[in-house]
């Protein structure tokens, strides 16, 4: 936590020097701010954003050798306006990077603080994204989890699960029995969504957390698919849409990215894949919208309490159930 407050006051010194350069480029309290950057000292920052901070420095007291020298000095002249581009340019970038990590240190918190020695249920899995090497690493801070799978083994995993189940019936499971419950990538895989929602709060103790990954299209092999409305997702869970349904498959067949999942072969394999999807479950039957993802999880009965479309190519929706 106190390397956390130090990176903070660490980017208010980088905020300040951009804006001081923003206004007045000769100030000198803008490029003395530069040379009092400290590298090396907040453990949320990647090696390559640290790299930048040492950058940052090194042309920062390159600008103060140069101002030092007579305004016609024909260095002065010649690297000033350069050196300052590389500066803002370098900052620029370094402070993308410094946000994007405390996004993700401060989404890890509020997860992991949900799941922390608690008993939970993954859906599909285990994920990577769930791993130490994973985006958001929480395996290691949950108390027991068990899992749960449409068929032991599959294309997916040739690991045992606790249960073998459909994502949206979950028939030997007893209401209000875990306290948490995962699911990454699974959900676009399953044909009413809506359903499979709503036996997860069923599953879920009251005020239970919910952590679902959804693939965002425009940076996946579905991006020329167009997204799945909430009239149709509810219609779904209306008709009481079962796994073997194949609705979408023309427009799959039609608009899936094939160069972006070699994996699904040439067009002949992947329809003959396709067509047997109850067996292998690949297909992904819906195309979710990062604007309508709240009122989806609302209408199950969930509150979200974040979402987000800042780490490619997932949508990350956590919320908890309503009571």
């Amino acid at each position: 936590m106190y390397n956390n407050i130090r990176l903070a006051v660490q980017i208010k010194k980088i905020n300040t020097a951009l804006h001081l350069f923003a206004v007045a480029p000769c100030n000198n309290n803008a490029w003395s701010l530069l040379v009092r950057l400290e590298p090396g000292h907040y453990p949320v920052l990647s090696d390559r954003g640290d790299r930048s901070l040492w950058a940052i420095r090194a042309a920062g007291k390159l600008l103060c050798l140069m101002r030092g020298l007579p305004k016609g000095n024909w260095l002065r002249r010649s690297w000033e306006t350069r050196t300052l581009y590389a500066i803002f340019l370098l900052m620029s970038r370094l402070l993308e990077r410094v946000s994007r990590r405390l996004k993700r240190w401060y989404m890890f918190q509020v997860i992991a603080s949900s799941v922390s020695r608690k008993t939970g249920l993954e859906i599909g899995g285990p994920s990577r994204d769930f791993s130490k090497e994973g985006l958001i690493p929480i395996y290691s801070r949950v108390g027991t989890l068990h899992t749960c799978n449409y068929l032991n083994a599959n294309i997916w995993s040739n690991q045992a699960f606790d249960y073998i189940h459909e994502a949206s019936r979950l028939e030997s499971i007893a209401d209000a029995t875990f306290d948490f419950l995962l699911a990454s990538h699974i959900l676009e895989h399953v044909a009413n969504p809506i359903k499979a929602l709503k036996e997860w709060h069923r599953v879920l103790r009251p005020g239970g957390s919910l952590l679902v990954l959804l693939p965002n299209k425009e940076h996946t092999f579905d991006h020329r698919r167009p997204y799945t409305s909430l009239a149709h997702l509810i219609a779904d869970f209306e008709a009481d849409t079962r796994e073997d349904d194949l609705t979408h498959l023309e427009e799959i067949l039609r608009l899936h990215d094939l160069e972006m999942d070699p994996p699904a072969g040439t067009p002949e394999a992947f329809r003959e894949r396709s067509l047997k999807n109850f067996e292998n479950r690949a297909l992904h039957h819906h195309v979710f919208d990062p604007k309508t993802v709240p009122d989806l999880f609302s209408f199950a009965g969930f509150r979200l309490t974040l979402e987000s479309i800042d780490f490619q190519p997932h949508i990350i929706a956590f919320g908890r159930r309503s009571a």
